[in-house]
């Protein structure tokens, strides 16, 4: 059995299924393909100058579930917030395992031009999710997110990032009455990642 890898940053990825591809042995049995993606979500400090410092990234990994001609119906299989602060350097890390879509079927369906090459593009609108995220550090508090996705008109000049989408969101720590952070209608700047899953 073969192991693949990354292709590139935007490529689609090729995994073992249930399997982590660094420890793949070759008397596993061969599950079938499956697309695999992984986006995020950076919330500069101001939405729409690509030079102002990042002090939040929202990261989905997504998994395709189910294929209806050119949709995809895919489940997010790991939701990541990060906070940073106006130096880049990481403050605190949260993970949802395994969030849930408030969806008939729990999947994010898109539309792609070609399903078995999605464009980054086709995930610049995350559907509603709200919960609760795990500190990386068992110490921290917990992080609760409420966030969706919104349609997004470029202004006049173009938009500030090569993937620019709109989004809403409320982002507040366990037992605080008060957000950490919060926007509607913020712009923000969607890009593929290939980092490694945290936790």
């Amino acid at each position: 059995m073969r192991c693949f890898l990354p292709l590139s940053f935007a490529a689609v990825l090729i995994v073992c299924l249930g399997v982590n591809p660094a420890v793949c042995r070759a008397d596993d049995p061969a599950p079938p393909e499956q697309l695999v993606e992984a986006v995020s979500y950076n919330l500069h400090e101001t939405p729409d100058d690509p030079n102002s410092p990042i002090l939040w990234t929202i990261d989905l990994r997504l998994a395709e579930n189910q294929m209806d001609g050119g949709s995809i119906g895919w489940l997010i299989t790991r939701l990541t917030i990060k906070a940073f602060n106006d130096h880049g350097t990481l403050l605190d890390t949260w993970i949802d395992a395994s969030p849930d879509l408030n969806t008939p079927d729990g999947l994010w369906w898109i539309e792609h031009a070609d399903p078995q090459a999605p464009e980054i593009a086709e995930f610049v609108e995350p559907p509603y999710l709200e919960g609760a995220a795990a500190a990386l550090n068992p110490a921290h508090a917990n992080l609760e997110f409420a966030f969706a996705g919104l349609s997004y008109t470029p202004p006049p000049g173009g938009p500030p990032f090569e993937t620019t989408g709109g989004l809403d969101y409320t982002l507040t720590l366990g037992g605080s009455t008060e957000p950490e952070a919060q926007g509607e209608a913020v712009e923000m700047e969607v890009i593929p990642t290939d980092d490694p899953p945290v936790g």
